[in-house]
């Protein structure tokens, strides 16, 4: 997906960064690049809804940490994607010639995709948890809230989110036991790899991406020693005049000029039996010639013509394959990555208290789950809004599960945390028990309840106090009979 060979090279600014890290953080995410990699994972393809599962665990992970997501899902896809969406249509699990445009041209408003998308949107809605549709490509979308301020970073596989503008991606996500992404920002990019967003399309436009193949026998390898011999000069700006600028016939070439002998000895035009006979002219001897200095750089017409053929050799190489792929280059694709635009929410994104009910039908109609356990699994989420609600608010609602006492401390998953025990919600119908049982941040729930974590902690460090005065007056008790024992011996002896 994206540009070909993108990520390989931005790996050398690719930075391992824990989930934990991103608290606090407003992701947005191209829920596509979730749905299809759950479509084409071999195991996940036998799971009933696998890419409604998969959501639901990453998105309550996600809350759980306060991380606040958005998810974009995708539009209508631009015109220049027509061949790719065809070729994908064919690996799709489920893909049938009937459901084709009798026409022959690929539905670019993407109806299948849409389709598995509808269910994620709606266990979202009952998460609580925005989710806007882009008028084209998601990764575009997800970009806009990237620069405008309305996201911290995306979440994607799409490496053209960077061409749409996207200054910090994450991808490779992953909550498993060493729960991470893979974080990549424009910054360094610019600094370390010397490529600007203008490089990045350009590159594109060379190596190939999701709307063309790009130029034959390109690489990447190539593309970015072109990038490097042109220096400041802007690649595209460049591309364009390789179509309309005579300039670049004109260069001369390795083949245009050929070779020309220099003399060993003073390393002018010549060779060194022609000079010790007839002289060397820029030398002025009629006989032999002058050895040169270490270091003299002949400044002959031929050398001239070489330095400025060397210089533009790669570059004359690129243009000569560029200019046999018709249209190059396609303003169409410039266009679509540089001017992507669409109106953004004017209101800010609200993140909504998770609805039990609803997530408890969803679940089970989805994923054909028992209720049972799905409270139990939904509870903890609820919890954790809440006491992120208190924080942010500085204060409790009647809206807000009651906690009942904290029954101990734990670290879990590394985070210093605490088992609460908390008032069953009025009208669940499924748990028998009279209390749930959660797990929270030591430091969420001390914010959120102040009182209740100190008057815990205190009689904690109390009862740590009693045991540990406990056992140093048995320790005494201990070494008072071991000496009153020595005493005994030594006086019997």
């Amino acid at each position: 997906m994206g540009v070909k060979g993108l990520w390989d090279i931005l790996d050398p600014v690719q930075k391992y960064t824990t989930l934990q890290d991103l608290e606090g953080q407003t992701l947005a995410v191209d829920m596509s690049a979730w749905v299809v990699e759950n479509q084409l994972q071999g195991v996940q393809r036998h799971l009933l809804n696998a890419h409604v599962r998969n959501l639901f665990f990453r998105v309550s992970y996600m809350i759980r940490h306060n991380i606040k997501l958005v998810f974009v899902t995708e539009g209508t896809a631009p015109a220049v994607k027509a061949s790719t969406i065809a070729k994908r249509r064919e690996k799709l699990p489920c893909h049938s010639e009937s459901k084709q445009p009798s026409n022959g041209h690929p539905n670019m408003k993407r109806n299948y995709l849409k389709g598995l998308s509808k269910p994620c949107c709606t266990l979202l809605e009952h998460m609580g948890i925005p989710c806007v549709t882009s008028t084209g490509e998601a990764e575009a979308t997800c970009a806009l809230l990237n620069q405008l301020g309305l996201a911290d970073a995306v979440i994607t596989e799409d490496g053209d989110a960077f061409l749409y503008g996207a200054r910090t991606v994450y991808r490779n996500f992953s909550i498993s036991k060493d729960a991470h992404v893979d974080a990549y920002t424009t910054d360094d990019i610019e600094r370390s790899l010397g490529l600007s967003r203008r490089h990045l399309v350009a590159l594109a436009l060379l190596i190939g991406c999701d709307y063309h193949d790009g130029v034959p026998h390109i690489g990447k390898e190539k593309a970015l020693l072109l990038f490097k011999t042109l220096g400041e000069d802007d690649p595209l700006d460049r591309f364009k005049r390789w179509t309309n600028d005579r300039w670049f016939n004109d260069l001369p070439t390795a083949e245009s000029i050929g070779k020309l002998k220099h003399c060993v000895r003073c390393k002018h035009p010549g060779q060194k039996r022609q000079h010790q006979k007839t002289g060397c002219i820029h030398c002025s001897s009629a006989i032999s010639c002058v050895p040169s200095d270490d270091g003299y750089e002949c400044k002959c017409e031929w050398h001239q013509q070489k330095v400025i053929a060397d210089k533009h050799a790669v570059e004359l190489r690129v243009r000569k394959e560029a200019l046999t792929v018709p249209g190059f280059p396609s303003d169409e694709i410039i266009k679509e990555f540089l001017n992507f635009n669409e109106d953004m929410p004017k209101e800010p994104f609200v993140w909504r208290r998770p609805k039990l009910d609803m997530i408890v039908g969803m679940l089970g109609a989805q994923l054909h789950w028992d209720p049972v356990d799905v409270v139990k699994k939904v509870i903890p989420l609820i919890t954790a809004w809440d006491l992120q609600d208190i924080a942010t608010r500085g204060r409790t609602n009647p809206q807000h599960m009651k906690p009942i006492r904290i029954v101990q401390s734990r670290v879990a998953q590394g985070i210093d945390s605490l088992e609460v025990e908390w008032e069953k919600l009025d009208g669940d119908r499924w748990t028998t028990s009279s209390y749930y049982s959660t797990v929270e941040s030591e430091k969420s729930f001390s914010t959120a309840y102040p009182d209740m974590a100190k008057a815990f902690f205190d009689e904690l460090l109390a009862k740590r106090a009693k045991k540990k005065s406990k056992r140093k007056n048995e320790n005494d008790h201990t070494q008072t009979k071991l000496s009153d024992y020595f005493k005994v011996k030594k006086f019997a002896s």
